[in-house]
């Protein structure tokens, strides 16, 4: 149970999409996604222009690779995530020796059928979590508002790609190592969070990107099983470019019932270089009357078409003020990089540096991803 719940720690993010790219382009993560926030299926322009003109290195290898279709016919698209680890995690503060390993973190297939552009169904099946998710979206003529309603997870903040920084899911499995007392780590929006029963609307002002949503509960059954408040969500993105220089500003609030999130979040790129960061506050999640933050900071530079850089730097806090005996720090900082050898294949190499207040603890650990997606 250990090694398994160790392991865990380690895992990337589930199917979610790049902020930084939909930055780059000075557009929504929707610019490649099937979803609206991105993550997930790509679209024709993700999967054509994107994936096979940017991300790999140039070469015969991408031009003989258009000749790929994920169409079935003129109706239906499809597309699939596989996603393995190798990792060395540093587990002496637990046990006497390093943990080290190979293991499989997802397996998802995804289908998008549509009928012209008004009307669209989505479903995505995570074979290892046996989870579903899909949705009905109806767009207007203009493009510019739709509805969408079915189980998908909520608007909110940064769709990073690795739910284990504090702003997604961090580090669930530390709630189950011995020894160490339950304490909600960052937040739920990783993996596992799937929502329940979501009706969305979203509409976009030329540069703004606005959305609101009410969601059956799925987060309060820990602190009330009987209560049956309705999720509520805003989010609004504000993308802009001036010159060469694309701005990204937007903020986020989520509450259910007790448990109250909001944040802002920032991004910019100016050439080969973008940064991305995010501040979050929540009330009550980390414990009733508890106000816990986290924030997170990213540096990501492009050093040739396929080959990026980047320096990232997560915070957790869990009590910004009393009870003191609440108090606990967690801090990461990750140096790793994304290299694309050919379409559709990505190999994602990190060390991070971990240190936790509440353990006294500092760890070393090394991770190499490996990601194919269609």
């Amino acid at each position: 149970m250990t090694i398994v719940c160790l392991a865990l720690t380690s895992l990337p993010a589930i199917a979610h999409g790049t902020v930084k790219f939909a930055l780059a382009y000075g557009a929504s993560c929707n610019l490649c996604h099937v979803t609206p926030l991105g993550g997930s299926m790509r679209n024709a322009y993700g999967l054509e222009e994107v994936i096979l003109g940017d991300l790999p290195r140039a070469g015969r290898r991408a031009s003989r690779a258009r000749g790929l279709n994920a169409r079935s016919n003129s109706f239906l698209r499809w597309g699939v995530d596989v996603r393995t680890q190798a990792f060395w995690y540093d587990t002496t503060s637990v046990r006497t020796e390093p943990l080290s390993g190979i293991f499989p973190m997802q397996a998802t297939a995804y289908m998008n059928a549509f009928a012209g552009e008004a009307l669209d169904f989505y479903l995505a099946h995570f074979l290892l979590q046996a989870e579903t998710e899909f949705w009905v979206r109806l767009t207007n003529k203009t493009g510019m508002a739709y509805a969408r309603m079915g189980r998908f997870r909520p608007a909110y903040g940064l769709n990073l790609d690795d739910h284990t920084s504090y702003i997604r899911g961090g580090n669930p499995s530390r709630l189950l190592v011995p020894g160490i007392p339950f304490r909600q780590q960052s937040f739920p929006f990783g993996p596992f969070y799937h929502g329940d029963g979501t009706v969305e609307a979203g509409l976009y002002f030329g540069d703004i990107f606005l959305t609101a949503h009410v969601a059956n509960p799925s987060m309060i059954p820990k602190f009330s099983p009987t209560a049956r408040d309705a999720q509520l969500g805003l989010r609004m993105e504000v993308i802009r470019s001036l010159g060469g220089l694309t701005i990204m500003a937007g903020g986020s609030y989520l509450r259910e019932r007790k448990p109250i999130f909001r944040g802002l979040f920032t991004g910019l790129n100016w050439g080969r270089v973008t940064l991305l960061s995010e501040v979050d506050w929540v009330d009550n999640w980390a414990g009733p009357g508890i106000t816990s933050a986290v924030a997170y900071a990213e540096l990501d530079v492009l050093i040739r078409q396929g080959w990026r850089l980047f320096l990232k730097w997560d915070v957790h806090e869990g009590s910004t003020g009393p009870p003191q005996t609440e108090k606990d720090k967690l801090s990461r900082i990750t140096l790793g990089g994304e290299f694309f050898p050919m379409p559709f294949l990505e190999l994602k190499p990190q060390i991070r540096f971990d240190s936790d207040t509440y353990t006294g603890g500092e760890t070393v650990n090394l991770l190499l991803q490996l990601h194919f997606f269609y």
